[in-house]
């Protein structure tokens, strides 16, 4: 059984939204549709908005419904094909305007009321009915009826008009009106009886309850009742049956069909293979009488038994349409009901929901903007691909991340980097294109790296690659040049030493070398050894720390380690 979502109401009304779902082979455009089938939708009316949003329709399917009346479609000019099958209507009515309705079809539907067929006289261009399934369809001489009120009918329930039975139509049109409103009157008294005797049986059986559980006896007020008793409809004119309506409420009402004419006796029942000859409502049949109790009277009224009322195939029982929405509410209410399942997952559902409202509520703030969010406090860089035309982002992501967290959302002026449920969100100094932007990561250091073509490839906001790199070798420390001129040796101890390597004499023929006491005499680029010792150890751990401070332009040179 296919589940419904809690919370839907079971009888449901034509709304946009489903006219539009049910227009996916127009692409959605209601103005020009020309078909719509809306069968199945567990609708309980027609409104306005069918002929609003679909003035071009010319077939409409809407069978299988709870629908009590047809309505609403007096605007829809170019109908030409109207389905109503297995629907609550009662009464035809509303169609009078649909001038090109060539096919009616009312199958399996509520219609009593058989003189309503008079209103499709105007429907000219009327070549098909369908009204099997209907209660009116049991009236003696249904079908000549019909066949008189509509001369332009071709086809009545399946089954073609002949000629002959068009000619005999006529002839006995007086005679067929006058047995289908008798047969009319009396199946609404059947009907009538029914609702107050399953009424009062209801009411028994409910009082049998009580009366057996001390708990209900309060609740005598309460009693449910289900099927609601209407006014009775009134007997349309024309000759009565003469059994008389009962007298007491739960009476029994008797079926007996109104005298025939004898004048017209070709007429009573001219079509055998088509029309039933059997009594008024052969499908009903009148319930059996208590019998009376030893010792009680005549008069005395028998108590009634305290079963629940029958159902389907048992005595008495009439269909109704209150039964079939009835029936149609319990289904729904199986449908929507809740099982440990059911609740787990949409109690899951609100978590997520909540989620992304949440999420959402990080990204922008109450007037729509876009947020910068770093979260993770990851670096990042911006850069320009070479040759220009390419933004480019850098994200220094830890290589022990696994890919598949890391989710990436691209907009024209933002990018938005979801890593581990922290969000990295960045405003973008130019318009890119999100549809064409890649992204690709480094299996050595796990950044990663976001490519996204410009839309202005001359807008020029960051540094190259390349020009980063530069930048940053040049930013290195380098050694100074006298460091050439010393040597490191390591004692017993590990301790690292600086001794000044043994001076070479002058090559032949060279001036000799100033000595080193004097001020200035030392070669471009010395460096006195022992200051270079001195630094050493006052950057070195344990060092004292009364050192003299480094000599001057000696100060960013690296510690020895």
């Amino acid at each position: 059984m296919e589940r419904e979502e809690a919370g839907q109401p079971a009888i449901k009304e034509i709304t946009e939204l489903l006219l539009r779902k049910r227009s996916e082979h127009n692409e959605g455009c209601l103005s020009s549709l020309q078909e719509i089938a809306l069968h199945q939708q567990d609708l309980g009316g027609i409104n306005k908005l069918l002929a609003k949003y679909c003035p071009e329709l010319e077939i409409v399917l809407l069978q299988n419904n709870l629908i009590r009346r047809i309505e609403n479609l007096n605007k829809l000019k170019k109908l030409r094909y109207l389905n109503l099958a297995l629907n609550n209507i009662t009464k035809i009515e509303g169609l009078r305007e649909l001038e090109f309705l060539d096919k009616l079809d009312l199958t399996a539907n509520f219609v009593d009321d058989i003189l309503s067929v008079e209103s499709l006289a105007r429907n000219t261009h009327l070549r098909e009915l369908h009204l099997i399934g209907n209660p009116c369809t049991n009236y003696r001489n249904s079908r000549l009826f019909i066949v008189s009120v509509l001369p332009h009918l071709k086809n009545l329930d399946g089954t073609e008009v002949t000629p002959t039975e068009r000619l005999q139509a006529a002839q006995c049109a007086s005679e067929s009106r006058a047995m289908v409103v008798a047969d009319q009157a009396e199946y609404q008294r059947q009907v009538s009886a029914y609702r107050t005797r399953h009424q009062r049986q209801h009411q028994q059986a409910a009082a049998a309850v009580r009366a057996a559980d001390p708990r209900l006896m309060g609740a005598a007020s309460e009693t449910p009742t289900l099927l609601p008793q209407p006014t009775p409809p009134a007997a349309p004119p024309g000759p009565q049956s003469d059994a008389a309506a009962p007298s007491e409420a739960g009476a029994t009402p008797t079926a007996a069909p109104p005298p025939r004419d004898a004048a017209a006796p070709d007429c009573a029942s001219p079509l055998p293979d088509r029309t039933p000859a059997s009594a008024a409502v052969p499908n009903v049949t009148a319930p059996p009488v208590a019998p009376t109790p030893a010792g009680a009277s005549a008069s005395t009224p028998a108590p009634a038994a305290a079963a629940p009322p029958g159902g389907p195939g048992s005595e008495g029982y009439i269909y109704l349409p209150e039964e079939r929405v009835t029936a149609h509410e319990e289904l729904h209410a199986m449908r929507t009901r809740e099982d440990p399942e059911t609740a787990e997952k949409k109690r899951r559902q609100a978590e997520e929901a909540a989620r992304s409202k949440a999420y959402r509520k990080r990204l922008v703030d109450d007037e729509g903007r876009i947020l910068q969010k770093n979260e993770g406090d990851w670096k990042y860089t911006f850069f320009e691909e070479d040759p220009p035309g390419t933004l480019g982002i850098d994200v220094a992501i830890s290589r022990f991340l696994d890919t598949s967290l890391i989710a990436i959302d691209t907009h024209p002026f933002h990018i938005t980097l979801t890593i581990r449920d922290r969000v990295l969100q960045l405003r973008l100094p130019m318009e890119v294109y999100p549809d064409r932007s890649s992204a690709s990561r480094s299996s050595a250091t796990g950044h990663l790296l976001v490519v996204m073509p410009k839309v202005d490839p001359h807008q020029i906001w960051f540094k190259t690659r390349d020009q980063i790199a530069q930048e940053k070798e040049a930013a290195k420390p380098k050694l100074v040049a006298s460091y050439a001129d010393a040597e490191f040796s390591n004692d017993a101890l590990g301790s690292a030493h600086l001794r000044r390597r043994p001076p070479q004499g002058p090559a032949a023929g060279s001036p000799a070398a100033p000595p080193p006491s004097q001020p200035g005499a030392d070669l471009k680029g010395a460096v006195d050894l022992g200051s270079i010792v001195a630094e050493g150890k006052k950057r070195a751990p344990g060092a004292p720390k009364d050192l003299e401070p480094p000599p001057p332009g000696m100060e960013d040179l690296p510690p020895l380690e």
